[in-house]
């Protein structure tokens, strides 16, 4: 969920007269460059799927006044936007391990589930839990609002806020418009990180699942993808 949120932390920032940039690692780019790639200058996308990757291109379209800059050193990307965008403030996507790099807050975004997971590669976490106390605060995505404050307390957290996801109302990708009413039968897939989150959304929302295509994450859709989709 760290995409959404990032996006959702840049609209709020906006709101209250920030000039923000989103500065990420671009994972899955296909081209990766050296140094700094820019994917949006706040005005307009200046790069490609290949070399910007599918969050930051998913990100710069979401938000097309927010500069958008990919890179490993996410130092010279911030450089970078400051020097030719006149930014006020950065927000990474992925910043809570880049321990070379200061910051001002570090919100850590969990799921309850997290709690009985285990380091790699033995399982999904990148970190020891125990290093969730070095977060300001924490972003839960859970369904009992009642559980976030000791998921906070057993992390030694001292904020946490309740996320909550939602299901947004579908976009016809075709040459016109579609209705679509809550009865219809829908195909579920997704090329996500536990894409069963997105099911069990789907299901809670009251749509009817008929059937659901797992993906790798980050997976590179191709013609034959769509076909086998379409089929």
């Amino acid at each position: 969920g760290k995409t959404p949120v990032v996006a959702h932390l840049c609209e709020l920032l906006l709101s209250h007269g920030e000039r923000p940039a989103i500065l990420t690692r671009g994972y899955g780019r296909t081209r990766p460059a050296d140094g700094v790639t820019v994917v949006s200058n706040g005005q307009a996308i200046v790069a490609g799927f290949e070399s910007a990757g599918d969050e930051p291109l998913m990100l710069a379209r979401q938000l097309p006044s927010v500069p958008v800059l990919v890179g490993p050193d996410r130092f010279e990307c911030g450089q970078h936007a400051e020097r030719d965008f006149d930014v006020t403030v950065h927000v990474l996507d992925d910043g809570f391990q880049h321990l070379a790099l200061a910051r001002d807050v570090d919100l850590l975004l969990i799921d309850e589930s997290d709690l009985g997971d285990r380091v790699l590669p033995a399982g999904r976490l990148r970190e020891p839990l125990a290093n969730a106390a070095a977060a300001h605060a924490l972003l839960v995505t859970t369904r009992d609002a009642g559980a976030v404050a000791g998921i906070a307390q057993s992390l030694g957290v001292r904020f946490a806020f309740h996320v909550l996801r939602a299901i947004h109302t579908p976009r016809w990708l075709g040459g016109q418009t579609a209705p679509h009413a809550m009865s219809d039968r829908v195909l579920a897939f997704a090329g996500i990180a536990r894409p069963e989150r997105f099911f069990s959304d789907l299901v809670a929302s009251g749509r009817i699942v008929a059937d659901t295509m797992v993906l790798a994450d980050h997976h590179p859709f191709s013609q034959k993808d769509v076909d086998s989709i379409v089929e």
